[in-house]
């Protein structure tokens, strides 16, 4: 049961990571008003979203590979 709870935030993880990096790149579908905040706040913060893409990614990344070493 564990074993299913870490695949499950795993993959979480994994999808917060590429959900930040589609909104930092304009990927995501906004329009009008969302689209000037998501680019101001971009221009503003940008620097977080590239470390916690990053974290997210490594993180995510080490619980799959935890996973798969463990029996």
């Amino acid at each position: 049961m564990k074993k299913i709870a870490d695949i499950i935030q795993a993959i979480f993880v994994l999808y917060v990571a590429w959900y930040g990096f589609s909104y930092y790149t304009g990927r995501v579908n906004y329009t009008g008003e969302r689209e000037e905040r998501r680019k101001k706040r971009v221009e503003q913060y940008g620097w977080i979203f590239v470390f916690a893409i990053t974290i997210s990614l490594i993180t995510g990344l080490g619980l799959l590979f935890k996973i798969a070493a463990t029996p």
